[in-house]
């Protein structure tokens, strides 16, 4: 399963891939999710997703920048890396003049030599450290060494002085080997090419970009199965990348995350520039995955039906426990902090909320650029008193458990996670009836609310009315979870993938 960068406090897709990847290990699939961006902290991340229940111990994380370090470290770090990472970690160095009045609130320090400013370290929290920066006798910036925490040199920046931008970036193993070098064009700061060593060998293999590497890296891990992988390409922006494979080394799956089409969002309106690739190229795709099938029709009324579109629903771990859901005045929003999420709909639907039950709270969780406008908008209202910015909660389960009911106020969805999330932990859901998801997924009256689109005036009355009404509303959230169990559990949707799996080896071996 691919996709650019995975993070420990990201819900949405990476959500949905963490749990795709436990249900068909518990399915006897060998699963990894494959990474593409420069992080050094994979790791540690695996570490804390499993900690936290997220990872499952079947699958691993792999990244393009490890495999190739990896593939070409021969030993560990030396005594003499180990001995320059000591000396360039201390604080104090003899022959330098130190600005370290900074170092306990910003953790880092200014040297210079004769008066002269020459270079510039930074530690992380737990004081290792992080980087060191050069200079000229100009004070422009030369170059930066980037250190790992094992004690060795990972990766040298080095500057275009006019510019202060990179131009070349060398990429080392633990034990010194450069394994990879980036050229970037100095004044606009693109990726203009990069050459990959491979040890022992003295050549160099020159790629013009990412697409070329990533894909010839992941033609590469493909071969090396004994039988045709399946690549499952989440993240859109690296379509391009998967479009690039070649085809006989893997069947390449595209899901659609997100609603294809621009603002606003339906029918008709213009494609997003990311899924136009995919779109055009239809026909040539192992198979396009969509969440809804009103998602299906749209796709295959405007680019036509090839039977290569798959409706999979994004699915959810089964409750094994019972709930029991006491009365309350609290409502919740779990999404990113996102325009598209429109949460300031929600705060000014609270506003009226208020007039009839003073004590009731809106509790807002996610992160996002977004933040500091929504603040600024509940004190505008005066509503802080009743509307908190709760930021990223790693237990989503505790919130929707203390919360009445959810709201959902965005502008467009493929799917709405959080609706079934919140809907399993018997809570149901206020929702704009919005493409895609909403309506496959909630059944209006039932077990949720269907209210129109952008109508904040109808989504305060749904609120109030769940206030008014609790006993019905535990009735409800009884059945929202029914609902979710029978047809979006893991168990349910699992058999969907594995079914277009076998469907896409016998498609195979057809035309073999």
């Amino acid at each position: 399963m691919v996709v650019h960068n995975i993070e420990v406090e990201r819900g949405g897709m990476t959500s949905v891939m963490l749990n795709r990847s436990r249900a068909l290990a518990e399915k006897g699939y060998n699963v990894s999710l494959v990474t593409l961006d420069d992080n050094n902290r994979y790791q540690s991340i695996s570490e804390e997703l499993r900690k936290i229940g997220r990872l499952s111990d079947k699958v691993g994380i792999l990244n393009v920048y490890d495999y190739y370090k990896d593939l070409n470290t021969r030993g560990g770090v030396s005594d003499e890396q180990l001995r320059y990472y000591g000396e360039a970690s201390d604080i104090y160095e003899k022959g330098y003049d130190i600005q370290s009045d900074e170092l306990q609130a910003k953790f880092y320090a200014r040297y210079f030599k004769d008066g002269v400013y020459v270079k510039y370290k930074k530690w992380n929290k737990d004081f290792t450290l992080s980087h060191i920066d050069y200079f000229d006798n100009q004070r422009n910036r030369t170059s930066r060494e980037i250190f790992n925490k094992k004690g060795y040199i990972e990766k040298i920046i080095f500057f275009n002085v006019n510019t202060n931008k990179q131009h070349q970036v060398i990429f080392k193993t633990e034990d010194g080997f450069t394994y990879l070098n980036k050229w970037f064009n100095p004044e606009k700061g693109n990726l203009q090419q990069q050459f990959l060593f491979t040890r022992n060998t003295n050549r160099a293999s020159l790629f013009k970009n990412n697409i070329e590497l990533h894909s010839r890296w992941l033609n590469e891990i493909c071969e090396k199965e004994e039988s045709k992988p399946f690549v499952i390409c989440d993240g859109i922006g690296s379509a391009d990348k998967i479009l690039s494979m070649d085809k006989a080394l893997a069947f390449r799956i595209y899901p659609l995350h997100t609603n294809h089409f621009q603002e606003p969002y339906t029918f008709g309106s213009e494609i997003k520039e990311k899924h136009r690739k995919i779109l055009t190229n239809l026909i040539d795709l192992d198979s396009l995955v969509v969440l809804s099938e009103d998602h299906k029709i749209d796709i295959t009324n405007q680019f036509g039906n090839f039977g290569n579109v798959d409706v999979i629903p994004n699915s959810i771990t089964k409750k094994n426990h019972d709930i029991v859901k006491d009365d309350s005045q609290e409502i919740a929003i779990v999404a990113r902090y996102d325009k598209i999420k429109q949460i300031d709909h929600a705060i000014k639907a609270f506003a009226k909320v208020v007039n009839e039950f003073p004590n009731a709270k809106l509790n807002i969780y996610g992160n996002g650029a977004d933040e500091e406008r929504l603040i600024k908008l509940i004190t505008h209202m005066n509503l802080h008193a009743n509307v908190f910015i709760k930021g990223y909660s790693k237990d989503v389960s505790s919130v929707y458990n203390e919360s009445l009911v959810t709201l959902l106020t965005s502008k467009s969805e493929a799917f709405g996670l959080v609706i079934a999330e919140s809907m399993l932990n018997q809570t149901p859901v206020i929702s704009y009836d919005i493409n895609y998801g909403p309506r496959d997924i909630i059944t209006n009256n039932i077990d949720g609310f269907l209210v129109p689109k952008d109508n904040i005036e109808k989504l305060a009355d749904k609120i109030i009315f769940s206030l008014k009404n609790q006993d019905e509303i535990k009735e409800m959230g009884l059945k929202a979870k029914r609902n979710i169990e029978l047809k979006f559990t893991n168990e349910i949707i699992s058999k969907k993938w594995i079914n277009l799996f076998e469907t896409l080896k016998s498609k195979d071996l057809i035309e073999l």
